[in-house]
Order: C-alpha cells, then sequence, then structure tokens
C-alpha cells in the first residue's frame, strides 16, 4: 500500500483511487484490487499444480474461500446494491457499498491507514457511537482492497478470536480438519502464500467483546495464538483491534506475549465543524438539495459546535430530510 494522497475529497494510495462523491470510480477501484488478489490465488494454485501434479484438497478449499470472500466484497459494492433514495444514515452504520458516500471522515481514514502502514497492530478506539464500523467497513476496507490487500472483517462476539477468523473465510470450518487444528500462524502463512505478496489486514471489530464477553481462558488461547503472528516481522499481515476506550486499558493483560500493545494506536475524535458541515450537505447535493443560508452552521452549532457525535447528526440531518 502507497503514501495516502488527498485531492479534494479524494483519499488514495498509489496503486487504485478511492473518491467519495464518485460512485463508478470508486466500485471501479475495489473491482480492480478485487481482480488482483483473485489473479494471485489462482496463479498460486497453477504453480502447485505444475510443480507437484496434485493440490491438497484443504489448500484448494482454502484458496476458493478467500477467492469467494473478495467476490462477495466486490459484489456489495456494486452500484445496484447502493441506496441513494434517502442521503443519510440515520442510525446505521457505514459499509463497503457506501465508500463513495463515506463524507466527512477522509483525515480519519489518511490517518489510521498510516497506522497500518506503522506497525503489524493498531488499535483503532473510541467512544460506542463515534463511528468506529462505519469508518472501518467504508472507510478502511474499500481502500485496502483497492491496493490489492485482503481485508478480512470479523467481529468474533463470543466465538475464540483464533476460531473466528478461521471462519470469517472457512464457515463449514470442521470439512477442513487440518486447518481447525492449525495454528493461527499457521492458518495465516497459508492464507498469505496465496496473496502473492500482498497483504492480509484482519479486522477485529467489538474488540471489547473479549473482555466482556469472552472468558479469561479464551483471552488467554488468544494472547497464545497472535504473539508468533505479531513478532514475525516476515508475516504480511496486519491487524486492527476496534474497541471502545473504556476497555482500552485492558490490553495492557496482553504483555509480555504482546510486547506492545499500545504502541499504535488512534483515537477517533468526533466530528469537527468542517467535517459535520460536509456530511450534512455533500449527500444532499447528490440529490439536487441545498441547505437554507445559516442552516447549517445552525445545526452544527446545535449539535455541540467543536465536537459533534456522529449518531446525533445522522438523526439530525435525517430529521430535517423528511
Amino acid at each position: 500500500m502507497g503514501v495516502e494522497q488527498t485531492q479534494g475529497d479524494r483519499v488514495s494510495g498509489d496503486k487504485n483511487v478511492i473518491t467519495v462523491g464518485d460512485v463508478n470510480a470508486t466500485v471501479a477501484a475495489i473491482g480492480v484490487g478485487a481482480k488482483v488478489i483473485y489473479n494471485n490465488v489462482e496463479r498460486a494454485l497453477s504453480s502447485v499444480e505444475v510443480s507437484e501434479q496434485a493440490l491438497d484438497f484443504e489448500r484448494r478449499r482454502l484458496a476458493e474461500a478467500v477467492k469467494d470472500y473478495v467476490l462477495r466484497l466486490e459484489r456489495q459494492a456494486q452500484p445496484a446494491s447502493l441506496d441513494l433514495a434517502s442521503p443519510y444514515k440515520s442510525l446505521h452504520e457505514y459499509d463497503i457499498d457506501d465508500a463513495a458516500v463515506f463524507y466527512g471522515r477522509s483525515a480519519a481514514i489518511r490517518a489510521l491507514m498510516g497506522n497500518l502502514e506503522r506497525d503489524q497492530l493498531t488499535v483503532l478506539h473510541a467512544d460506542s457511537g463515534a463511528g468506529k464500523t462505519s469508518l472501518v467497513k467504508a472507510g478502511i476496507v474499500p481502500r485496502l482492497l483497492a491496493d490489492g490487500a485482503f481485508p478480512l472483517y470479523v467481529r468474533p462476539y463470543n466465538v475464540p478470536v483464533h476460531f473466528a477468523v478461521k471462519r470469517a473465510l472457512l464457515p463449514q470450518l470442521e470439512q477442513t480438519p487440518n486447518l481447525a487444528i492449525a495454528s493461527l500462524y499457521d492458518f495465516l502463512r497459508q492464507v498469505t502464500d496465496l496473496l502473492g505478496g500482498e497483504r492480509l489486514v484482519i479486522l477485529l471489530d467489538q474488540f471489547e467483546e473479549i473482555f466482556t464477553v469472552q472468558s479469561a481462558h479464551a483471552r488467554a488461547d488468544f494472547v497464545a495464538e497472535i504473539a508468533p503472528c505479531l513478532q514475525d516481522d516476515l508475516l504480511p499481515v496486519r491487524w486492527i483491534f476496534s474497541m471502545r476506550t473504556e476497555w482500552f486499558g485492558q490490553l495492557g493483560t496482553f504483555r509480555p506475549d504482546v510486547r506492545q500493545p499500545f504502541a499504535n494506536e488512534f483515537l477517533l475524535q468526533p466530528l469537527k465543524p468542517e467535517e459535520a458541515r460536509e456530511i450534512i450537505t455533500e449527500p444532499a447535493a447528490t440529490q439536487g438539495v441545498t441547505y437554507e443560508p445559516g442552516l447549517v452552521d445552525r445545526l452544527v452549532a446545535d449539535l455541540g459546535g467543536e465536537a459533534i457525535q456522529p449518531p446525533q447528526l445522522q438523526l439530525a440531518v435525517s430529521y430535517t430530510h423528511l
């Protein structure tokens, strides 16, 4: 992935471009990146077939799972799945099909993509309702995919994290028993072998649930599984733990196995006034709607001025659009 650049509302890497406000360009960029991953997996399969004349059943299942996952993401981003009947999301989260209309978070996207470049583990944290899931799904996932990286979104909930990661790719994990019992490190190594040198980025959402839902034993198992992954600088895997700030300090319990859990954090801030204005005006403009002079400033001031919470903003603008 390259250095992030901006031009207006554009946030891009040096391989491909996601343009907020341009649905066709965004979908095309995602399609190009998806094709890179698909072709890399095909080449990996072909090279093994030529050298060995046989391909392990489970490895083939894994390869097909990677391709299927990428194709699903590409389909989700197609214009037909974009619902622009209402320009606002109310309390619904943004997803990959909203990448072209995900206004107001370009600075956060650039910063978080920069965190991914700096270290294997990035911790994204904020208060509840700050928009972490939307940032991951509509901001980070499409840009990773457009750059040819493989974004694997996982919400473990009450499933041990190392199994949740595997099941995100292989829902019928019991059909591949060797992969089911493989260490997380070995499993991820096999995935990255299929990606032709491109990165695998694992996005663990609602990560505080490892403390609020899962047992101490499950946490210890996860730490033991992820530690070798973080200790190998040659393993092309990046991680994002997305969690509520109130549980951020609990990451200290992962030491010493995870040596520096706090070293590469990103705190998602409330919206700045200019970001809020963009979220108010730009989606409406796609439908030819403009606000009366002074109304946007009045909305921004009423919602908190310098620090605006996304849920309150979405509710307010959704109401004004009725």
